[in-house]
């Protein structure tokens, strides 16, 4: 079976701005333009991460006390499941709602004295759960690509 492996919206973005600046802008003009697209991806990731955390409450851990509306409800249990879903395709992952809430629990029994045992799986849900944060971050990521990219389109075309 191959593998099917498509571009970030960044090196996608990369790609296109080469291609059309190439005959008509300076090196220094470039230079210019890339810092201003960085700084730009930067604050767009900080904002964009500040709203996803507003909006759906993710630094509640349980869904149902984050007090949200049906519509930020179904919008979070979606990011939750496809996170989930992430974590258990990547070698090893094993993740679900059922682990994260057990998080604490293994946590207070590492705490306690657990057998070797119990740190291993503690130590799993520890992976899963840095593997989930690094999963939202990478979400967030690509949102901001994805909205500058189309920024940079709309110029583009609005130029030609």
């Amino acid at each position: 079976m191959s593998t099917v492996r498509t571009m970030s919206p960044m090196s996608t973005m990369t790609s296109t701005m080469n291609s059309s600046m190439n005959s008509s802008m300076t090196s220094d003009g470039k230079r210019a333009l890339a810092k201003t697209i960085r700084a730009l991806r930067a604050q767009l990731i900080g904002d964009l991460g500040e709203a996803t955390e507003r909006a759906y409450r993710l630094s509640v851990a349980d869904a149902k006390k984050a007090q949200l509306d049906e519509a930020a409800r179904v919008k979070r249990a979606r990011l939750e499941g496809w996170i989930d879903e992430q974590v258990r395709a990547l070698p090893g992952g094993r993740a679900g709602a059922a682990e994260r809430s057990r998080s604490g629990a293994n946590q207070r029994t590492l705490e306690s004295g657990a057998n070797p045992a119990e740190r291993s799986r503690t130590g799993a849900n520890q992976r899963t759960l840095e593997s989930a944060a690094r999963l939202r971050d990478d979400v967030v990521k690509d949102a901001a690509a994805t909205l500058l990219l189309r920024i940079v389109y709309l110029r583009l075309l609005e130029a030609s």
